[in-house]
């Protein structure tokens, strides 16, 4: 079946936000990402990288026609009009004459009943003992639990495969794509005219088989997000896409451990200093060194290989032209200032 335009501009407002930024920068790190970063995969990594596979496995095979439930229109090849006789003979001879579908075909006397079963799926259709056939609405309610629980499972999915670095940066967006496919369900659920299907059976167009359709988008769209997270997760732990900076607290930890190292650094330094002041021989074996450094610096200032190097780079690097410039943006700063 096609899916309608507004549909796709309805999807592309929907995961748009969520997809396109890191589209570019994962463009972008993969052009400036050199060779040298490349890492081995993280132990841990591996089997949150196996869970999205399998999930996107499960996914496409529910998204595949020979695996979804049974549509007796077209297992039997039947119009929307075929009388139930004909129907009922077809899935006899089929031995597909269950219980199950007895109670499908007792409804099938009201031409609305057969269109809701097209838009609502067999499950409700059959099951639900609430829904009236001249309240759609009420079947939408009756299969709402059941879209939702399938998406939770999804969402669980995607919290225990990014629950650890550096699969954590990528669970924000994965959420957000995934409540997005979510919400994209119940909103073609919600907003199907169920009757247009009358006007193409009258017509001969083709049927829109609303519920067999939205489940293979549904697998269709679970596996390509779960593929597209499990690439992410293992480029970014192998070093081949730099995501960028940490979150905050680990930006913090990371700050706080450097500071800490530079304090006991300086600490170590301060306490040799004294050491050095405190002993005679190490006093005077520190004085010396500093001397010879004084002297050796001063001779190298008074040679006159040395000076004509400085002045030959100095004319090279414009020294007095950058010590002008940088005079005449000073008074500048200062004029204005002033």
């Amino acid at each position: 079946m096609a899916v309608s335009w507004d549909a796709i501009q309805t999807l592309a407002i929907i995961l748009g936000p969520t997809i396109l930024p890191r589209v570019v920068a994962f463009y972008r790190s993969i052009q400036s990402a050199p060779a040298s970063i490349r890492k081995p995969l993280p132990a841990n990594v591996m089997p949150r990288i196996a869970i999205l596979v399998a999930s996107a496995l499960v996914a496409i095979l529910k998204a595949l026609p020979v695996l979804q439930v049974e549509n007796i229109f077209l297992t039997t090849g039947s119009r929307l009009q075929t009388p139930i006789d004909v129907i009922t003979t077809r899935l006899r001879s089929l031995d597909l004459l269950t219980p199950f579908n007895e109670a499908i075909l007792s409804k099938f006397n009201s031409f609305d009943g057969r269109l809701l079963y097209v838009a609502y799926g067999p499950d409700a259709f059959a099951n639900c003992t609430f829904c009236r056939l001249d309240e759609s609405m009420t079947y939408f309610f009756y299969i709402l639990p059941a879209l939702a629980l399938a998406h939770l499972i999804h969402i669980a999915v995607i919290a225990l495969a990014t629950s650890v670095k550096p699969a954590k940066a990528f669970r924000a967006n994965a959420t957000v794509g995934a409540v997005g496919l979510a919400l994209f369900e119940i909103y073609t659920f919600a907003t199907f005219n169920f009757r247009a299907n009358a006007v193409a059976a009258n017509t001969g167009a083709d049927i829109t088989w609303k519920y067999w359709s939205v489940m293979r988008w549904r697998g269709l769209g679970m596996a390509a997000l779960d593929v597209v997270l499990a690439v992410s997760i293992y480029m970014a732990a192998t070093g081949c896409w730099n995501i960028g900076a940490d979150d905050l607290a680990e930006r913090l930890e990371t700050a706080a451990a450097r500071a800490e190292s530079t304090l006991h650094k300086t600490r170590a330094a301060a306490l040799v200093r004294v050491a050095v002041g405190l002993n005679t021989n190490l006093r005077d074996v520190s004085t010396n060194a500093w001397r010879s450094q004084v002297e050796i610096r001063e001779r190298l200032q008074e040679d006159e290989e040395v000076r004509a190097v400085k002045e030959e780079a100095g004319e090279r690097l414009g020294i007095t032209d950058l010590r002008n410039e940088a005079r005449e943006y000073v008074d500048i700063v200062f004029d204005k200032v002033l």
